[in-house]
């Protein structure tokens, strides 16, 4: 019994998307050398790599910012790119690679900046103070006049 192409990459998706933390290149060497079919991960990689780094919360170095960032559905723009909220940019990600780039300065205020700033610092000066390494990012999701501050830590 043969597998479809549809199958395959059902399963391709499955592995790469069950990869451990910070293991996610190993794992798609080990797919790419059993599957054979560089065709078949070129075209569902990038959305299955998108998908993997929005769910584990990946931290990237943003252009120009001195702290990391943490990728997630709350700073995913519309077009695609990403907003940091700490650092006020936007930027785009290669999420094969896990980079950040082609940081611009965002001009969106937020209603609650001033609480969403100062529940970053107060999160900061946690991580800080308890954990050897660690990122956090804050965001701003409030709606209809009332706060609501998203916190990630990775």
């Amino acid at each position: 019994m043969s597998l479809s192409r549809d199958d395959i990459a059902r399963i391709v998706k499955h592995f790469i998307l069950s990869s451990p933390p910070g293991e996610i290149q190993d794992v798609l060497a080990d797919v790419r050398a059993i599957v054979g079919d560089d065709s078949l991960l070129d075209e569902h990689a990038p959305e299955v790599f998108r998908t993997y780094n929005i769910e584990q919360l990946v931290a990237v170095a943003v252009p120009g910012s001195d702290k990391k960032c943490v990728v997630s559905k709350f700073g995913e723009l519309e077009d695609g790119r990403y907003l940091d909220p700490r650092s006020k940019q936007i930027f785009s990600m290669n999420h094969m690679k896990q980079v950040a780039s082609g940081a611009s300065p965002s001009d969106a205020d937020t209603p609650a900046e001033e609480l969403r700033s100062a529940v970053q610092a107060a999160m900061d000066k946690y991580l800080q103070d308890y954990y050897d390494d660690g990122t956090v990012t804050v965001y701003d999701k409030s709606e209809g006049g009332e706060p609501m501050l998203v916190g990630h830590a990775s």
